[in-house]
């Protein structure tokens, strides 16, 4: 994965559908600068995109969509609001686990705690992505030694 860019506003709303109403994002990529020996570099060239709540920490590895080169893409989103159901409706608690790393709970946040937790544990390290954590950053070496 190269850099990642993000795009934050509470303050954007789309209230008209349609193709031509939306965000439009026109990027240089610098695809003269890939390296398309599989050995050296990634030979992919383009971009992921992934539309998330702005609360939520972004997941592009699992749900990105990518965009190749020299070409468009459009992206429709729906939300869905899910209710979390306490007994005796359901098996979830009505207070939502307090996370240590994330201000805001969500799944996405939950699974990326539970990685930073599991690091810092083991290794004694945190991951690249993990910034917030007050700890080394991990080198490759370190995870495959000791996450297991």
């Amino acid at each position: 994965m190269g850099i990642c860019y993000e795009f934050r506003s509470q303050e954007a709303v789309q209230s008209v559908p349609g193709a031509g109403h939306g965000l439009v994002v026109y990027l240089d990529i610098m695809q003269d600068t890939y390296s398309s020996h599989p050995k050296y570099g990634n030979p992919g060239a383009g971009v992921k995109v992934q539309v998330h709540d702005f609360n939520e920490p972004s997941e592009v590895d699992s749900f990105g969509v990518a965009v190749a080169s020299g070409h468009g893409g459009h992206i429709v989103i729906n939300q869905v609001e899910r209710k979390l159901m306490y007994p005796p409706w359901g098996v979830c608690s009505p207070t939502l686990p307090e996370l240590k790393h994330y201000d805001y709970y969500s799944v996405a946040a939950c699974k990326k705690e539970c990685r930073i937790n599991h690091l810092i544990t083991q290794c004694e390290c945190r991951p690249y992505w993990a910034t917030q954590v007050n700890a080394s950053e991990c080198e490759a070496w370190e995870i495959l030694n000791c996450a297991g």
